[in-house]
């Protein structure tokens, strides 16, 4: 009986479109392993294997037909072997990668089946490796075993893939309900957001003389320093200040989401796979959206606050557009960018009253700063803490005011390389040298910010609390050598570093060496100055070291299950 051979059309269309339409399955897996809050169902990885296989299929194609010896023996059924180890590794290292990259916004449970799947895989391409070089070295045929093998690796990748995936399903919770409470007569309290603010900023911003009050806060407040997860991303980070909770409980990883129709009808994909190009995924899943505050999983601070009968405002945070229902004084952090209702309606006219220009800056500050952007992003300062001192003029009563300021973070990415540079490590280039300079004037003004929101505090139980969850840093590596090579150093910053948590007024600890802490520990620590019960289900603590015994004698912690359940304020 002849042997069977397949027509080299045939042959070499099957070849060339294998790998591509497997790669699309196996990134499909992966897909689901990053966002294990969509369920796995066999039509939804199916669809979703089609939608990324057939740009890969047809990717796998044109390269057959570019490269003539690969085309040759795709012929011949000779290069599959080798299409599918670089697939199987491929598959491998994607899972691997991901799973190291992401381990701080994945649950420990899944994460680690996807590192399980990656062994799985890379165990396939060694078999198939190694198959393929024996054949090879041998000039040997692939007999009836060999090809039963490769579809044996096939299927079982995928399987393996599919079955660590459903092992790493997230059952649900069912949290207590819990009962309205009284909290104490709370302090005051203004917490400012202040990115990019970290030790290695602040501290040698106050020894140059030009930044009085943020010397008194270092000084004779209590001092932490955040720990930035990595790779740092801003709106996990900030979620996490403002639920007490990891990025994985919370449930906002990106500033944006993309659809996930092929998966889920009306799901979303809260974490994109690393390493591959944007328009895969808008191409493959549908648009994207910017994220909003009804996205969080978890209820920040502010919202749990109202409905233990405190009172909040809010001026420029990021996640409060729409405006949470619980706050009765809110203007987006949206609405400072030109678009956004604030709560209530009328406090959007209130708010332009503070608008500040950057044409309406002083010609020599503006002279300072050097830089247009820098200049905009003052003026949007002074814009939100005009604004919250007069809130807290017209609302002494505030129990809370969280304002958000992110203009120190354009300054810093701008010029904190040559702040460095000047400052820090005795450079004399002109450049580093006026770099350094707006990011002093930058700063001093900044001072005179939080100096003003903390003489507007109306009541003496006050407590200033400012919150950064990163640093910056100067470039390093390839970007500083080939600062060196232009004879410059360069100029910009990079966010990354250590943030830092202040606590100055009622209650707080003077002075002491900055303690570790996370981004998650504010929360409880809010909690417990509020004198209300921590609840069990933060992923931080109450940050105890930075009150004096007195205090803490006189202020028991207490606990309780969940504010999750916690019913709203009546009448909301």
């Amino acid at each position: 009986m002849p042997r069977f051979r397949p027509a080299p059309l045939a042959a070499f269309l099957f070849s060339a479109l294998l790998p591509g339409l497997l790669a699309g399955l196996h990134l499909a897996g992966l897909v689901l392993f990053l966002n294990p809050e969509l369920p796995l169902s066999f039509a939804g990885l199916v669809r979703t294997g089609l939608r990324f296989s057939v740009p890969l299929a047809l990717a796998s194609l044109l390269l057959h037909l570019a490269v003539p010896p690969l085309r040759r023996s795709a012929r011949r059924l000779l290069s599959l072997p080798w299409t599918l180890t670089a697939v199987f590794a491929a598959a491998a290292a994607g899972a691997a990668a991901n799973a190291s990259r992401f381990a701080f916004y994945l649950p420990p449970g899944v994460n680690d089946r996807l590192l399980r799947a990656a062994l799985w895989l890379a165990l396939a391409a060694l078999l198939s490796f190694y198959t393929a070089l024996l054949h090879s070295l041998h000039r040997r045929r692939y007999g009836p075993r060999s090809r039963a093998l490769y579809a044996a690796l096939v299927v079982l990748s995928i399987y393996a893939v599919v079955e660590r995936r459903r092992a790493a399903e997230l059952p649900p919770v069912t949290l207590p309900p819990v009962a309205r409470l009284t909290p104490a007569p709370p302090p005051q309290i203004v917490v400012v957001t202040l990115p990019t603010a970290g030790l290695e900023l602040l501290l040698p911003l106050a020894e140059q003389g030009q930044t009085p009050f943020l010397e008194t806060l270092l000084d004779r407040g209590a001092v932490a320093t955040l720990e930035a997860p990595a790779p740092f991303r801003a709106a996990a980070a900030g979620a996490s200040l403002a639920t007490g909770k990891l990025p994985f409980q919370h449930g906002l990883l990106a500033r944006r989401r993309s659809g996930a129709e092929p998966l889920v009808r009306g799901g979303e994909l809260r974490l994109l796979p690393w390493g591959f190009p944007l328009f895969l995924w808008h191409g493959s899943m549908g648009a994207s959206r910017p994220v909003r505050s009804d996205d969080l999983a978890a209820l920040p601070v502010w919202r749990v606050l109202p409905r233990l009968d405190l009172r909040v405002a809010l001026v420029g945070v990021p996640l409060t557009d729409p405006p949470p229902p619980e706050v009765r004084w809110v203007v987006p952090a949206e609405h400072f960018e030109g678009g956004t209702a604030t709560a209530p309606p009328e406090l959007a006219a209130l708010a332009q009253l503070f608008r500040v220009a950057p044409a309406e800056l002083e010609p020599d500050l503006v002279g300072a700063l050097g830089s247009e952007p820098l200049a905009e992003a003052l003026a949007g300062d002074l814009w939100r803490s005009g604004l919250a001192r007069r809130l807290l003029a017209d609302r002494p009563e505030l129990d809370l005011l969280w304002v958000h300021l992110p203009g120190l973070a354009v300054a810093t990415r701008e010029t904190f390389g040559g702040f460095v540079a000047a400052t820090l490590e005795g450079r004399r280039s002109g450049r580093a040298r006026r770099a350094a300079g707006q990011l002093l004037a930058y700063a001093a003004e900044t001072d005179r910010i939080l100096a003003a929101l903390w003489d507007a505090m109306p009541r003496g139980d006050r407590l200033l609390v400012v919150a950064s969850p990163s640093g910056i840093e100067a470039p390093r590596g390839w970007e500083r050598l080939r600062g060196g090579v232009a004879q410059g150093p360069p100029l910009h910053g990079r966010t990354g570093r250590d943030g830092a948590l202040i606590l100055f007024g009622a209650g707080s600890r003077e002075a002491g060496e900055p303690v570790a802490a996370r981004a998650v520990d504010l929360v409880p620590t809010l909690y417990y100055l509020y004198g209300v019960p921590v609840p069990r289900d933060l992923d931080g603590r109450v940050l105890i070291e930075l009150f004096p015994s007195a205090f803490l004698a006189a202020r028991p912690l207490a606990f309780l299950p969940t504010y999750e359940t916690l019913p709203p304020p009546a009448g909301r």
